[in-house]
């Protein structure tokens, strides 16, 4: 092998990783309790993604980055007051350039943001 060809393998090895790690930080969602009472047991999830936060305080934005395979919306489950709250998947993003905001209100309503990062 050439000293050209083991240069140009490298070059494009170190491309690919680039743009692979760049692809790998997921899209953020921001979960911000307006309850006034801890979130607690919640879970997010969507086509591709399932996490966990064990607690988000009163007037807190917790933030969590998925990774979801393709077109999806977000769907949380919490319990607010020893009362468990759950809602069906809404908004739409997708894998890549759109951040995500989920609003919880004194009522246990939680609301979905989803757009672009950049535009």
């Amino acid at each position: 092998m050439s000293k050209w060809s083991g240069y140009l393998k490298n070059s494009v090895l170190a491309f690919v990783m680039a743009l692979l790690l760049g692809c790998s930080q997921g899209v953020p969602i921001a979960i911000a309790n307006q309850s006034g009472r801890a979130l607690r047991d919640v879970t997010v999830s969507g086509s591709g993604f399932n996490q966990h936060i064990a607690s988000i305080p009163a007037g807190e934005t917790a933030t969590l980055r998925v990774h979801p395979k393709g077109e999806t919306g977000v769907a949380i489950g919490f319990d607010l007051g020893g009362k468990m709250f759950s809602y069906a998947e809404s908004g739409y993003f997708e894998a890549a350039g759109y951040k995500v905001t989920i609003t919880v209100d004194d009522a246990g309503r939680a609301s979905v943001k989803a757009e672009l990062a950049h535009y």
